[in-house]
């Protein structure tokens, strides 16, 4: 009888161990499992857990009460770029970015409005360019000097038929030719001949500075307030400074009060280039003048 009882004694004593030692494991093994999930929480990009919210913005608070949205960044600056023919009158503009970015201005429905900063093609002078679009569809376009005085104004058509905006091959040298030419980032280029156009192509930004030397050139001669006082005043050289020969009095530049002349349109524009290079074969004829 002792003998049974120790022996159902034992059995349940051993079941109470196995059954403490599976109910600590299983303990165990939850608070693992809690510590994971938690972990998920935390971290953002494991299991379901949600992403946290983005915070919003900050909101400005008037006195009374009304929320009121952060006030958006000014708008960058523009500035139109001019082109004139050689009567000075308006036949094209480019509106340039802060950013770099430009686009041709065209008359229609997107077409901008109102005044803006502005400078000639070719020249660094501030203008103040004042764009009004018409009920026929066109773009008028008037440009003003600091003091309000119209130096140019032209009217821009959405048919493309502008003619170039230099009148001297910036290759060759001689009178371009309206029906020979290549429209540039916005900018039509005329040449005298073809084959000028794809040698214009191979070096855009070499031969865009003679074509940008002769619109300096021709902004000299149209906005200097001094012209019509002294338009009889003949160049003070007699030699070309470009290509040796005679000078043309009708074919000249003043250049920091200077009236240079030149043999043939086109010896301008390669003057304004490089005035210094030029001044000095000016100033050395000037010199032997006086040593006679």
């Amino acid at each position: 009888m002792k003998t049974s009882t120790l022996f159902v004694l034992g059995l349940l004593t051993g079941a109470v161990l196995v059954f403490g030692i599976r109910a600590a494991s299983l303990g165990e093994s939850v608070a693992a499992e809690s510590a994971a999930f938690a972990e998920e929480e935390h971290d953002g990009h494991v299991g379901h857990t949600k992403p946290t919210k983005p915070a919003e913005p900050a909101h400005e608070t008037h006195e009374n009460g009304a929320d009121v949205q952060p006030a958006s960044p000014p708008a960058a600056p523009s500035t139109l770029v001019v082109r004139l023919d050689d009567a000075g009158t308006v036949v094209g503009a480019v509106m340039e970015m802060s950013g770099g970015a430009s686009h041709e201005v065209v008359p229609g429905g997107h077409a901008p409005m109102g005044d803006f900063p502005a400078r000639i093609a070719g020249s660094a002078s501030s203008f103040t360019a004042h764009l009004h679009p018409r009920d026929d569809g066109t773009l008028e376009v008037k440009l003003r000097d600091p003091d309000g005085v119209v130096v140019a104004e032209g009217v821009l058509s959405a048919d493309d038929e502008r003619a170039p905006e230099n009148a001297i091959c910036p290759v060759m040298g001689n009178p371009v030719d309206p029906e020979v030419y290549v429209d540039y980032e916005g900018r039509r280029i005329g040449f005298c001949c073809p084959g000028c156009d794809a040698e214009f192509m191979a070096d855009p930004e070499k031969y865009l500075k003679k074509v940008d030397a002769e619109l300096a050139s021709r902004e000299t001669k149209t906005t200097s307030s001094s012209a019509a006082d002294d338009a009889d005043r003949p160049p003070e050289n007699a030699i070309c400074p470009v290509m040796g020969n005679p000078v043309d009095p009708e074919v000249y530049v003043d250049y920091e009060g200077r009236r240079i002349g030149f043999c043939c349109p086109g010896c301008d524009a390669e003057f304004m280039a490089d005035p210094e290079k030029y001044l000095k074969k000016v100033d050395a004829e000037l010199a032997a003048k006086e040593a006679e």
